[in-house]
């Protein structure tokens, strides 16, 4: 068990805001917990861009973790995703499996969708 694994407690929480931006997601994660598999991904400023999200796939995969997964949308379209405890790392899981699958390239252009 990695030491990150060991860190999670009732208390960790993950935040993740993700603006939709022509047909990908910008997405912002919330400073506090951050497993280094998934930190990795984001830059300085905790941005990741450009990612391509399927929300009925974190559906599944959240519930075949047996996870809760607060979502709240925002008027622009966007939507924020909370997780607490093991249903934090079920989503930190998640969205590192989707930025390692090269659906987004780490320096890549802004204007670019991969």
């Amino acid at each position: 068990m990695s030491s990150s694994e060991d860190d999670i407690t009732e208390a960790t929480r993950l935040d993740v805001f993700c603006a939709r931006q022509g047909n990908a997601w910008r997405t912002y994660l919330r400073p506090g917990w951050q497993p280094r598999y998934l930190r990795q991904h984001f830059d300085d400023e905790n941005e990741a861009f450009p990612a391509h999200f399927d929300f009925e796939d974190l559906d599944r995969h959240m519930l075949e973790h047996g996870a809760a997964l607060e979502t709240q949308g925002s008027t622009a379209g966007g939507v924020r995703l909370i997780a607490r405890g093991r249903a934090a790392e079920a989503l930190a899981l998640w969205l590192a499996g989707v930025f390692g699958t090269g659906m987004r390239s780490r320096g890549s252009d802004p204007g670019e969708t991969a």
